[in-house]
């Protein structure tokens, strides 16, 4: 590790050296070697399909930035640019950064996922993790000069010889590799002469001003009088060895925003006993920023459960934390319009599936106010909203319920609930149960009960004069209340 003349050492931070992938080296220079260069007719075609010098760099910075998993999780591109632009002390430019990352996705070396919810990608490399073992596919360790401008300021093939060398020599004091094939050094650097591989070794084991050359190995050898192989080996200053505790990469972490909000997160995760999820911080602030602290921790727990039941986290964990969050806080909602006299307005004589999209449509309008505010809200609208919804509210089973002589009588409750379900109006019903006391009491309980059945049968049941499922509550409460009008200005 080195402190380069890159943002990083602006800032007094040392540049690490990286690990790539040899599967995902190999699947990059093997795309490059499909090329055929007489295929292309525009510089534009050229540059998506061959291997360029801005492609070398966003797979080291891709190697880099990505966790353990090979996974650059909830982030943009604009923010993987940034990392190239502190990494780099010449970084390409945005224009061909953007172009390689479509080059990348259209060749399956990265697959990119959109999170619907949140409107950032995850980006995770393909050729990273052995798909039949589940394991990581072997890395080599490349030397943190691949980020100065001494290395990039290299020709593509001496990068890619060099890169081709960090990457597979390992703990070997040298590799050899054929010039002739599919797979030469010829195809691999677009060269067909040994003199122009000449050229290549004699770039790379040139010594700058104050540093070495790349290369301490690099020796053409003839068989038979034809130049048939390269020996190539690392100056000892560009050979990494790996120390306990050093790290190779430096997953991307996005700003977390909201940092009271953050801080309690981090707290319950704690608490929870799942802390792993601090990795995706940002994620958790972005989805759980406009809740309360008590849908939060229901939330958390709801997490904590799915790990303790599957043994896993969630594979969506963005649309779980809404799923779960949405039903909180419609709960939470719901019991304010309980607490505050105004719950019977919103779904008046629906039933069912009907009473819950109402319900659903009711929360959605509401939720996006804290709940001081629509308590203040539901209370300075109830007396108007009485006034102005009352009419529209069918009778419940309670309001035919009278406290008279007829309650003593076990069959009353069979009437009352039969006026009830035919939705007969409850003060026409009062009446028939007061006409019963005065007038068929004295002829028994059976006669009562025939009686007002066949009463009530003749009465026509009650219709709201609007289509209940019209009656918007929510719109009516945003549009008059004083202290909605506060809260939107």
């Amino acid at each position: 590790m080195a402190i380069l003349k890159n943002k990083l050492g602006l800032e007094g931070r040392e540049t690490t050296p990286v690990a790539i992938s040899t599967e995902f080296w190999q699947q990059l220079i093997t795309t490059d070697r499909l090329f055929d260069d007489k295929s292309h007719d525009s510089n534009s075609s050229y540059d998506l399909k061959r291997v360029t010098n801005t492609d070398l760099d966003l797979m080291i910075i891709l190697h880099k930035i990505c966790n353990t998993n090979g996974s650059i999780t909830e982030t943009t591109i604009h923010q993987i640019y940034h990392q190239v632009c502190l990494y780099f002390e010449t970084p390409p430019s945005k224009t061909q950064f953007y172009i390689s990352i479509d080059k990348f996705i259209t060749k399956e070396l990265i697959f990119a996922k959109k999170n619907k919810i949140t409107g950032l990608y995850t980006y995770k490399l393909n050729h990273f993790i052995n798909r039949e073992t589940g394991k990581l596919h072997r890395y080599g360790l490349v030397s943190e000069e691949v980020f100065t401008s001494r290395f990039t300021n290299l020709s593509l093939a001496a990068r890619k010889a060099f890169l081709m060398t960090a990457i597979k020599q390992g703990k070997q004091p040298f590799i050899f590799h054929g010039i002739h094939g599919e797979n030469g050094l010829f195809k691999l650097l677009k060269k067909n002469q040994p003199n122009q591989i000449r050229e290549v070794l004699d770039e790379l084991t040139e010594a700058a001003e104050d540093k070495p050359g790349f290369l301490a190995v690099a020796k053409l050898e003839k068989h038979r009088g034809r130049y048939h192989k390269v020996y190539f080996g690392l100056h000892d200053d560009y050979k990494v060895k790996a120390a306990d505790g050093q790290e190779f990469r430096d997953p991307i972490k996005a700003p977390v925003r909201y940092p009271r909000k953050a801080k309690f997160i981090e707290r319950l995760l704690m608490e929870l006993g799942i802390a792993e999820l601090k990795e995706q911080m940002a994620l958790l602030v972005n989805c759980l920023k406009n809740l309360g602290f008590r849908v939060i921790r229901q939330v958390l727990r709801q997490i904590k459960a799915f790990v303790t039941k599957n043994g896993q986290f969630p594979s969506d964990l963005a649309y779980t934390i809404m799923k779960e969050a949405r039903i909180q806080r419609d709960c939470e909602i719901r019991d304010l319009a309980h607490e505050l006299g105004i719950f019977k307005f919103i779904a008046p004589g629906l039933k069912d599936v009907e009473i819950e999209n109402r319900l659903f449509e009711f929360s959605n309008a509401m939720c996006r106010y804290s709940n001081d505010q629509i308590r203040k809200m539901f209370k300075s609208m109830k007396q108007a909203i009485e006034e102005k919804f009352s009419a529209y509210i069918m009778p419940s089973f309670e309001d035919y319920c009278f406290d008279n002589q007829l309650s003593n009588i076990e069959v009353i409750h069979w009437n009352r609930a039969y006026a009830y379900r035919r939705r007969i109006d409850v003060n026409t019903y009062r009446e028939l149960e007061n006409h019963a006391i005065l007038f068929e009491l004295d002829k028994g309980e059976e006669h009562v009960y025939d009686w007002l059945n066949c009463r009530i049968e003749r009465e026509k049941p009650i219709q709201p004069t609007v289509d209940s499922s019209e009656l918007k509550i929510e719109k009516f409460i945003l549009a008059n209340s004083p202290n909605s009008l506060n809260f939107q200005n």
